[in-house]
């Protein structure tokens, strides 16, 4: 899963004046991960929970790029919510 973010939104959003974004390799080998440092637990989370909803999308073994529905998005919350990660 990933979120496609507007870089300028992000600066742009409340409490994210001094963030940096950096290409990071993450741990699954994913060469198109982003790190998003200096933003306060709090202010990503409410950006996340308004923002971010519209653009979470989920990469198939082929690598297609299929947008989360609204329910999808509602089902991976509340496994979080439970400890499961999906």
């Amino acid at each position: 899963m990933y979120w496609l973010i507007d870089d300028a939104e992000l600066k742009a959003a409340e409490g994210f004046e001094g963030v940096e974004i950096e290409p990071t390799e993450s741990s699954s080998g994913d060469k198109c991960h982003y790190d998003i440092r200096n933003v306060k637990d709090k202010k990503a989370g409410k950006f996340a929970s308004v923002s971010l909803k519209k653009s979470l999308f989920i990469c198939d073994k082929d690598c297609k790029a299929t947008q989360v529905t609204e329910e999808e998005y509602s089902k991976i919350g509340d496994m979080y919510a439970d400890g499961v990660s999906p």
